[in-house]
């Protein structure tokens, strides 16, 4: 068994480390964290400041070598509903996530990374929404990328999907994901639990695509709510899970190969051919650039990755383009594997730029 201490368990809150039933509108946030010392206040002055409080806040610390325990003492200390799983052993965040799942007892779960931060409004307009909504099975919103030291750099490129909150039923959600891609990101997203559950919550071979893989497939299978506003603020660092991941295009690959499994299990009944088609392009398409960017290229790690999509010369366009410029490698990948986004990507692109939208108010200072 692996050594931790528990912190800032109340009577109230439930034993950590058991499960039990729903509780009928209470919402648990889990935040597995590790090292995140530079960012973990601001991450949970988010969720202490929300208009409409969660339950429970239960922060499961990764062995962290740096300031994160301290800090994470005092607010176990300062707050009743905030408790602390510290290990002694790294496993990594999913494991973690999958970990903070299994004790829940409320009807809705939040999962959060330590280094992001939300809307004190978020869990007010979500809960409400869903509590409006009992068919659906998350309700997501979107989101603002900021930087290490929580400066605007720009607001997601996500296509409209309608001026008002509103609930999609799962027709919908597979339309507006085949068209898209995957829309819905784990970031600021509330399940309910007991759905989030039946479909094996997240699967640690996916890594950093777990979350996005099983909110596709629960909207697929309940329909979803979703908030056109931005609402949460994703940290863009080099340090973080899905940056370190994204920049491998082993893992990458890896990654895509679990995808084809679960699609071809039972998962598959909820995804058509052609959903299933274009979402193992788009990750090819993202294996194929980090090979790309790699100095010296991995041509082996690049086949891989192409598929022998458009043969010999799709190569060496990817290889000239990405000899003379890291953007027409990019590019080319692009039209190759990925010639049904080009139009949809063009127009969210240029309504992005129509707009002119102005910088959004970062909360917090």
């Amino acid at each position: 068994m692996i050594p931790s201490t528990v912190l800032g368990e109340s009577p109230g809150n439930g034993a950590l480390l058991s499960t039990g039933g729903p509780r009928n509108g209470r919402l648990t946030v889990v935040m597995p964290t590790r090292n995140h010392a530079p960012y973990i206040r601001r991450a949970l002055d988010s969720l202490v400041a929300q208009t409409r409080r969660p339950h429970r806040i239960l922060v499961l610390d990764d062995a962290s070598t740096d300031e994160t325990p301290s800090i994470l003492r005092v607010y176990a200390e300062r707050y009743d509903f905030i408790s602390v799983v510290t290990h002694e052993q790294n496993r990594g965040t999913v494991p973690r996530m999958h970990e903070g799942l299994a004790t829940v007892e409320s009807e809705y779960v939040l999962f959060m990374s330590s280094d992001d931060f939300i809307d004190i409004t978020l869990c007010a307009k979500s809960l409400n929404l869903l509590d409006r909504n009992p068919q659906a099975a998350f309700c997501a919103v979107q989101k603002i990328e900021v930087d290490e030291q929580s400066r605007y750099l720009r607001r997601s490129r996500d296509p409209s999907v309608g001026g008002s909150a509103r609930f999609f039923e799962p027709g919908s959600v597979v339309r507006i994901l085949t068209r898209h891609g995957n829309l819905f990101s784990g970031l600021g997203t509330i399940y309910r639990t007991a759905l989030l559950r039946a479909a094996g919550g997240f699967d640690e071979r996916l890594q950093s695509f777990a979350d996005g893989y099983v909110t596709e497939l629960l909207g697929a299978k309940h329909g979803a709510c979703v908030i056109p506003e931005y609402l949460a603020f994703w940290r863009r660092i080099d340090s973080s899970y899905y940056s370190i991941t994204i920049r491998d295009p082993a893992r990458v690959l890896t990654i895509l190969e679990a995808t084809l499994q679960r699609m071809a299990g039972p998962d598959r009944a909820f995804f058509p051919a052609e959903h299933r088609h274009r979402l193992e392009y788009r990750l090819r398409f993202d294996a194929a650039a980090a090979a790309a960017r790699n100095r010296p290229i991995d041509r082996l790690l690049l086949r891989r990755a192409i598929a022998g999509r458009g043969g010999p010369m799709v190569e060496w366009a990817v290889l000239a383009g990405s000899a003379a410029s890291g953007a027409l490698g990019k590019l080319a990948l692009f039209v190759v594997l990925r010639p049904w986004d080009i139009l949809p990507v063009t127009i969210v692109r240029f309504m992005a730029v129509v707009r002119r939208v102005r910088p959004a108010p970062i909360p917090f200072g």
